[in-house]
């Protein structure tokens, strides 16, 4: 069974790529960063993780410029060895990572000191299954959080279910450019 869920992923992230566009990235970049500085004022989340977006994946720059603004401290993904992730302070100097996203080179933070996560996704279904890359860094780190984690992606991404696994973390939110949606994730 497990091979047939990596497949119907793996299909899955095919379709919502080829549907993705830097265009639409571009267009909906102000909608997102208005949606997630609202998110972090109901949680009253003021030390938070945030993916720096790439490609055609939904914007998190302007959302970054107005947290910082907000007195927000923000860490991002730096990826380690053997597939492992961290979440690094976001200030200053950035480099490319192997996968080819920008990752922060400040101090490290250790999970239980963040108070959100807002992570990349390609698709999220209400049961707060999230479909990412398929690299599974993001799945691993939430191992040991236990705080809340939003999952960023367009309202055509939110799927009635999605294939899932035992080793895939769910999250609690979905931010889209025109909301935020609970959900109600099932173990």
């Amino acid at each position: 069974m497990t091979e047939n869920v990596s497949e119907a992923k793996s299909r899955l992230r095919t379709q919502v790529l080829t549907n993705r566009s830097a265009v639409l990235a571009s267009e909906t970049a102000n909608e997102i960063g208005s949606q997630l500085l609202k998110l972090c004022e109901q949680l009253g989340a003021k030390t938070v993780g945030i993916y720096l977006s790439f490609g055609s994946e939904p914007v998190t720059d302007v959302f970054v410029v107005g947290a910082k603004a907000a007195g927000i401290t923000l860490f991002a993904p730096r990826t380690g060895p053997e597939s492992t992730m961290e979440f690094a302070r976001l200030e200053g100097a950035t480099e490319s990572s192997e996968l080819g996203f920008l990752q922060p080179i400040g101090e490290l933070i250790e999970p239980d000191r963040l108070d959100l996560i807002i992570a990349p996704a390609l698709s999220v279904d209400a049961f707060g299954n999230r479909l990412g890359r398929g690299g599974g860094f993001f799945d691993r780190y939430l191992e040991n959080f236990e705080g809340p984690v939003a999952a960023v992606v367009y309202e055509h991404e939110l799927v009635p279910e999605l294939p899932h696994e035992v080793h895939d973390r769910p999250v609690q939110y979905a931010v889209t450019p025109t909301g935020i949606l609970a959900l109600s994730p099932k173990r």
